[in-house]
């Protein structure tokens, strides 16, 4: 570029110069046949060093002018190539964005499957803990009935006026400083408690018993 404008200045000198000499050049007659049959061809008023000079100097702006224009092509492209890079890595950045808020999500809903997973698991242990209880103590109820009405038929427990059961056996086990008393013999026992255990605050039986006997026979 810097090349071309050099050399177009160039021949605007060497124009300047050449108009300058033709302006002050003399016309002379030359002997035109003789000349050009010798294979000369002199110009003595400079016209066509003049012309050549223009054509140069045309030739030379218009081969600045197609450099500019394949320079502002190739900026232009430039320019466009780093538009469509941006916006490629724009692009890219936006689908990992996506790609990393859709993995959260997966990671989320994957915790929130282990959670429910391990809540719906404490909720069956639970139900399998609470069902194998209410079997034993369903277990431990008959098991007490039975023992009860055979402590009823033999005579260990005695229904008392209100309804409630006294049990001597239980009265025996949870006072012993009444077996110390009056012995292990189941009326006396019983007389203890009407005399002076209900002043006392004595229990005749085991809670349990009058829950699962309902204070019947």
């Amino acid at each position: 570029m810097k090349k071309n404008r050099f050399i177009v200045g160039s021949l605007s000198v060497l124009v300047a110069a050449a108009v300058f000499s033709t302006a002050a050049a003399v016309p002379v007659k030359a002997d035109w046949d003789d000349d050009y049959e010798n294979g000369y061809d002199y110009d003595y008023d400079g016209d066509e060093d003049i012309d050549d000079i223009i054509t140069a100097l045309v030739i030379a702006d218009a081969i600045s002018d197609a450099e500019e224009k394949e320079r502002k092509e190739k900026a232009k492209r430039q320019a466009e190539e780093t538009e469509r890079q941006r916006k490629e890595a724009e692009r890219q950045r936006e689908e990992a964005e996506k790609a990393k808020r859709e993995a959260e999500q997966a990671k989320a809903a994957a915790k929130s499957a282990q959670e429910q997973a391990a809540a719906a698991k404490a909720q069956q242990d639970a139900a399998r803990a609470q069902a194998q209880a209410q079997a034993q103590a369903a277990y431990y109820q008959q098991l007490l009935a039975l023992q009860n009405a055979h402590k009823i038929a033999a005579g260990s427990i005695i229904v008392l006026p209100n309804g409630a059961l006294f049990d001597a056996n239980y009265y025996a086990t949870a006072y012993p400083d009444v077996v110390k008393s009056v012995g292990r013999d189941p009326k006396k026992l019983y007389n203890h408690y009407i005399n002076y255990g209900i002043k006392e605050g004595r229990l005749p039986s085991n809670p349990l018993t009058v829950a699962y006997l309902g204070g019947k026979k």
